[in-house]
């Protein structure tokens, strides 16, 4: 690098580690191994208090360190105050979710579990960009999920390594034939399900009378390999987990896992034998310990999280920072772009995805017709473009699994089907927003529908001068965060080979004349202004023949 990046962590548990020595070792780890790639890291402790007046001081404090040490960045550890003070200083701030700060399950009570999840959302608002430990957290925004990146925190593969079960429990003074499991319940047993594992083992211990229930809490962070080789089964009962590092920290040792399916676990469990993803039920969990402990065998954990080592998740924190700092982060600090570098397009699906689809598309068209009927409108509109035949809904997924752009197609002409197929739906949004009405570009819109209803309008395929049957790219749409990333012209080289397999011989677009970075964007992808086609309404009309394989690969990422 030129320069050192210069990012101040925002954390609130190093006051605490006195009494609780394992507290915030995944932040504690993560600065490290960020600091080994490069990056200059200073902390921040904002404190445990929740009386406004500290927090207040407290936010004054950060506000004079960033003054005075005029960092690139702030990165908060953390939802609830954490991330909400860590937005209102003068630099771009990053938000790293953990858990209970976006899902309830704390053991607070629910007044201060409501306020710090609502004060998680509203920082979402404020932050360049965000981070989420799990899948299961990033559904859990209620804004600008799609642009979250799911990293789930690293894992020390040189610390935590298997070993002989038998020295391990000689260390530990533990009882060297006995079959043991684990429970890692730290300050908080009840979101960790102590009473649910006290059930489960009256089951196991009638069935195995020597089983014992070892509880893992104020241990030093460094003799937890020597409780995970030692063990037979590590057991997760919470309630609620982010991506839980014990379960990860087990797998690296070799030590077979039963967990409810919390967080990221399902998916960290995936392919790992012996290990099970259980229902919260007392018999359920009794009944998968005692296979596991008459099993006793180590697992193949250790295979399955070879991807998370701290230098990797390292790196791809830094594929935040850099996307949060844009062009600066490549100048100043000399680091090539290489976001979307296992960008997979495939085709829009209801559920998750379509939720993600419809947030994305209010995010980048904010103020046009279909945002302002609000988001149950835009998912019935992805939605027609999803089930209809002939149509295209093609999503950019990312190696994170991250929507990061979307792209709707349908043959010329579909709209007066589309807007005769929403016209319920466009009924019922204008009936909870009447405001809408008032406004003249919205009236006028609405107006041109009801005449293409009526059919009142020249089908538009009669008036292109172009070779058909010919198809119209009705939106294409790249995460704000991620522009620049070549996403746009991805999804247009799919939009374009689909038009081929479809037997398209044309697309055509419509664009707002004072688009410009947009127009740009489009001309330097090889389309041109349709020939004899007035301007109407500010309106330009677009084009591209697809006779021949089409070449894009100048095209540049400035487009939403």
């Amino acid at each position: 690098m030129q320069t050192k990046l210069h990012v101040v962590v925002v954390s609130n548990h190093w006051g605490v580690k006195t009494s609780t020595p394992s507290a915030g070792i995944f932040v504690d780890r993560q600065i490290a191994s960020l600091e080994r790639v490069g990056v200059r890291i200073s902390t921040f402790d904002i404190g445990a208090s929740h009386s406004p007046i500290q927090i207040v001081k407290k936010w004054l404090e950060l506000c004079r360190l960033v003054r005075r040490l005029n960092p690139d960045l702030v990165h908060a550890q953390y939802g609830t105050i954490t991330g909400f003070v860590s937005t209102f200083v003068s630099k771009p701030a990053v938000i790293s979710y953990c858990g209970n700060d976006l899902r309830a399950g704390a053991s607070v009570s629910n007044v201060r579990m409501c306020l710090g999840i609502c004060l998680s959302n509203m920082a979402a608002l404020r932050a360049r960009a965000l981070i989420c430990k799990s899948t299961q957290l990033r559904q859990a925004l209620w804004w600008r999920r799609h642009r979250a990146i799911v990293i789930p925190s690293g894992i020390d593969l040189e610390l935590f390594t298997p070993g002989p079960r038998d020295i391990a429990r000689k260390q530990l003074g533990w009882d060297e034939r006995n079959p043991i499991v684990i429970l890692n319940v730290r300050n908080d047993p009840t979101n960790k399900g102590l009473d649910l594992a006290m059930k489960a083992m009256q089951i196991v211990r009638s069935r195995i009378s020597e089983a014992e229930l070892r509880l893992i809490e104020n241990i030093e962070p460094e003799r937890m390999p020597l409780c995970y080789r030692a063990a037979d089964v590590l057991l997760c009962a919470s309630l609620s987990e982010g991506s839980p590092n014990v379960v990860k920290e087990a797998l690296a040792c070799n030590l077979p896992v039963v967990s409810t399916p919390v967080g990221d676990v399902p998916e960290r469990l995936a392919g790992v034998q012996p290990s099970t993803v259980v229902l919260r039920d007392a018999e359920a969990i009794g009944e998968a310990l005692v296979k596991t402990l008459l099993e006793r065998k180590r697992s193949n954990g250790r295979e399955h999280v070879a991807t998370l080592s701290m230098e990797n998740v390292a790196q791809r924190v830094l594929d935040v920072y850099q996307a949060a700092l844009g062009d600066r982060f490549h100048s100043e600090f000399g680091v090539s772009m290489h976001l979307a570098k296992k960008l997979t397009i495939v085709p829009i699906a209801e559920g998750a995805m379509l939720d993600d689809v419809a947030e994305l598309h209010l995010d980048a068209f904010a103020g046009f017709v279909n945002t302002l009927l609000g988001r149950g409108y835009v998912k019935s509109f992805v939605t027609w473009f999803i089930r209809n035949k002939g149509t295209m809904a093609l999503a950019a997924i990312d190696e994170n699994q991250k929507l990061v752009g979307y792209a709707l197609a349908a043959p010329v002409g579909y709209s007066s089907r589309l807007n005769r197929d929403l016209y319920l739906v466009t009924i019922a949004r204008i009936l909870v927003r009447p405001w809408l009405i008032f406004n003249p570009r919205f009236r006028s819109i609405v107006m041109e529908r009801v005449r293409s209803l009526v059919g009142q309008r020249q089908n538009a395929s009669q008036t292109l001068e172009l070779p058909g049957p010919s198809m119209s790219l009705v939106a294409i749409g790249v995460a704000s965060d991620q522009r620049r990333g070549k996403i746009g012209q991805r999804l247009m080289q799919a939009v374009e080979a689909g038009a081929c397999r479809l037997q398209m011989r044309s697309l055509v677009l419509s664009v707002y004349e004072s688009a410009t970075t947009t127009r740009r964007f489009y001309e330097q992808c090889g389309w041109q202004l349709c020939p004899g086609i007035e301007t109407k309404g500010n309106v330009l009309k677009y084009c591209r023949l697809l006779r021949e394989t089409p070449n894009i690969a100048a095209c540049s990422e400035d487009v939403q």
